[in-house]
């Protein structure tokens, strides 16, 4: 992160003349997600050929006795179920890291509104917050103005997790792993591949889409708003280590988890209970992009949004979107101190 994020190619010549100055190079981030893309086709041609010769084989393994002694009976050499008319182990149960029934659609609906109700309530939970820590400053607590605001954002942003944990463990138990069947979250062998490939697949995309973005909005969409919060905690007065590390805990470390629980361990599978998959997918990426409310940032966020779905849906791992989401809130607030 340290190296390809803040490095680039530069082209000799814009390659598609603009005058957004984009087109004049192209970051070694993206570079790295090629090379990451071009690794994982290669891979999984090579995986899908070795899984069809062994399902071949263990099919053929399965074949009735030669009937005359000779040849295979032609009508039972491919068997597609295992012994005693159970699946074929070499075949997935479902496609899908989730296994959520029909029935479940009244309990989504009903949980859906809850947690909407929950994010708004949380706010008011925020102010309540900040006047308590005014409360602590005039009884001489020492609380810098950074760290107000850091401590703010955090137990604002923590009453709205464990509130939205609340919700899915009862609404929907069991919800959580290991017991709970939405959403797959384990350590196997493959993740650290995962987590640095779709890390720069995602760089890759983004950067893609936030060209299309700068062509298609205009000027002034990119020009609206002032310092928000994230920004001053970002930058804290007096440079504030200590708030600057308090603020990071909710975007670097408690956002990825509950985030991606939130929209690929519960959106995603909701969706595909009312929906086919392939539309669930990018339906909970457009929701992932509103849910941050910037309008400057909806194309860039949705194709995040998608490109974590078809991870989480490849891997069957919801740890890999984790660790990816992370990485970047982590990239994204701490740019300036690390020097990205």
């Amino acid at each position: 992160m340290l190296v390809l994020s803040r490095s680039c190619i530069a082209f000799p010549v814009q390659l598609i003349p603009n005058k957004y100055g984009l087109f004049q190079s192209i970051g070694l981030d993206s570079c790295a997600g090629l090379v990451a893309l071009a690794a994982a086709y290669i891979g999984r041609v090579s995986m899908l050929t070795n899984r069809a010769a062994a399902l071949r084989g263990h099919r053929d393994d399965k074949a009735l006795p030669p009937v005359d002694g000779n040849r295979p009976n032609a009508t039972t050499a491919v068997v597609t179920s295992g012994e005693d008319g159970q699946p074929d182990p070499l075949l997935p149960l479902s496609p899908y890291p989730w296994k959520i029934p029909v029935k479940s659609r009244p309990k989504a609906l009903i949980v859906l509104a809850l947690l909407i109700l929950a994010y708004f309530s949380s706010g008011y939970g925020a102010v309540v917050f900040e006047w308590s820590l005014y409360g602590l400053s005039a009884l001489g607590v020492p609380i810098s103005i950074a760290m107000h605001r850091s401590l703010q954002v955090l137990l604002g942003h923590l009453l709205w997790v464990g509130t939205g944990c609340l919700i899915l463990g009862i609404g929907l138990r069991p919800f959580f792993p290991p017991r709970g069947s939405w959403y797959r979250l384990q350590w196997r062998r493959s993740w650290l591949w995962w987590v640095v490939g779709g890390y720069y697949v995602s760089s890759l995309l983004f950067n893609g889409a936030d060209v299309i973005n700068q062509l298609v909005l205009p000027p002034s969409v990119f020009q609206e708003g002032g310092e928000s919060v994230v920004t001053k905690m970002i930058n804290p007065e007096n440079n504030d280590i200590l708030a600057l590390a308090v603020g990071s805990i909710a975007p670097c470390v408690s956002a990825p988890w509950w985030e991606e629980v939130l929209y690929r361990g519960f959106t995603l599978p909701a969706l595909s209970v009312f929906m086919p998959p392939w539309v669930a997918l990018p339906v909970s990426a457009v929701l992932f992009a509103v849910h941050h409310m910037s309008i400057q940032s909806m194309i860039p966020l949705a194709t995040l949004g998608l490109a974590w779905g078809i991870l989480y849906m490849l891997s069957n791992n919801l740890l890999v979107t984790v660790l990816i989401h992370a990485m970047w809130n982590s990239r994204v607030f701490l740019g300036s101190f690390l020097g990205l």
